[in-house]
C-alpha cells in the first residue's frame, strides 16, 4: 500500500517517465468515460464529410456509436492526439474501406452472401459500414469480448455470437459468407488451425472465407508467435486479453496449404486487396453439400 501511495505522488510531482504519465491518463479516461463514448456533433459532422468526400460518396449510412473499450479507436485518438476529427476521419475510413473491399472480392470470385459471419468483430469498426454494402444480407457478428457483444447488440442493432477463445465454444452454424479480420494475425499456435477449420467447416457449398493474416516470407510451413500485443499495452481495459491467447503471429502461405492439404477447398491468396499492410485469403468451400 505503501508503495502505490507513493507511486501516486511521484506522479503528482511529475517524477515519473512520460510513457508512465500517459498510461495513467489513459486508464483514468478510460475508467471514468461513459460506456458509450459523447462524441461533439462538430467533430462528428466534420469527420463524415471528409469521409464522404474521401470515397465520393453522399450520405454515408454510419452507426455513429463507439465504445470506451475499442482499442482501435484508441489507436487512432492517441495517434492524432490534437486532432480528434483526424482520429474519426481514419477510424472510419478503415472500416468503410474494409467493407468496400469485402464487397469487391465477394463480387469477383462470384460468392455467396446471404448470410454473412463478422468473426472477431470486436466494437464495430467494419460492422458499423456493413449497411452500405450488405443491406440485403443477414448479419451475425461474433467475439470472445462479452461486453463488445452487449454494445454491438445495444448500439448497433446486430444480432450476436458470444464465445471462448476454444473453438468447441463456438456453436454449430453453416453461413455464406466469413470475415475475419486481425485475427488470425493474433492466435497462438495451440487455437489457431482449430478455429480456421471451426470457420471452414461453417461454410456453406460455395461460401467464403476472407481472412487476414501477417505473412512469414519463405516458402517452407513456418509459423512464429510473439506474445506481444495491443491489448498488452492497454491492460487497463476492462476485457483485455490475455497474451497466452492473444499475441501477435506471423505464417506463411505454405502453412496455410499444409493445414487444408487434401481437403475440399481452394485457396486464394489475396495480398493487400482486404485491408492495410495485413494479407488476405480466402478460402472457398467446394463440397456438393
Amino acid at each position: 500500500m505503501l508503495k502505490k501511495i507513493k507511486e501516486f505522488i511521484k506522479l503528482k510531482l511529475g517524477i515519473v517517465s512520460l510513457n508512465q504519465r500517459l498510461d495513467y491518463l489513459a486508464a483514468l479516461n478510460n475508467v471514468t468515460a461513459t460506456e458509450v463514448l459523447s462524441i461533439d456533433k462538430v467533430i462528428l459532422k466534420k469527420a463524415i464529410g471528409k469521409l464522404e468526400q474521401d470515397v465520393g460518396k453522399r450520405a454515408i449510412d454510419v452507426k455513429v456509436p463507439i465504445h470506451k473499450n475499442d482499442l482501435m479507436f484508441a489507436f487512432h485518438l492517441y495517434h492524432h492526439s490534437n486532432d480528434p476529427v483526424s482520429a474519426l476521419l481514419t477510424y472510419f475510413q478503415i472500416g468503410y474501406k474494409t467493407a468496400q473491399n469485402l464487397k469487391k472480392i465477394v463480387k469477383k470470385h462470384q460468392l455467396k452472401h446471404q448470410t454473412l459471419l463478422d468473426f472477431g468483430s470486436g466494437y464495430g469498426r467494419v460492422s458499423r459500414f456493413f449497411d452500405s454494402f450488405f443491406a440485403e444480407t443477414k448479419v451475425v457478428v461474433t467475439d470472445v469480448k462479452d461486453e463488445a457483444m452487449n454494445f454491438q447488440e445495444k448500439s448497433l442493432n446486430y444480432q450476436t455470437i458470444k464465445h471462448g477463445t476454444n473453438p468447441e465454444s463456438f456453436p454449430n452454424t453453416k453461413v455464406d459468407l466469413i470475415l475475419c479480420l486481425s485475427v488470425f494475425t493474433h492466435l497462438p499456435q495451440k487455437t489457431f488451425v482449430p478455429w480456421l477449420l471451426k470457420l471452414a467447416n461453417s461454410l456453406n457449398p460455395s461460401g467464403g472465407l476472407v481472412l487476414t493474416y501477417k505473412e512469414e516470407n519463405s516458402k517452407e510451413s513456418v509459423f512464429r508467435y510473439y506474445q506481444q500485443s495491443e491489448d498488452e499495452m492497454f491492460s487497463f481495459v476492462s476485457d483485455s486479453l490475455k497474451l497466452e491467447d492473444y499475441g501477435e503471429t506471423h505464417v506463411s502461405r505454405k502453412f496455410f496449404e499444409d493445414v487444408f492439404k487434401g481437403q475440399p477447398y481452394s485457396l486464394h491468396f489475396l495480398d493487400n486487396q482486404l485491408a492495410g499492410v495485413q494479407k488476405a485469403l480466402l478460402v472457398v468451400n467446394n463440397k456438393l453439400s
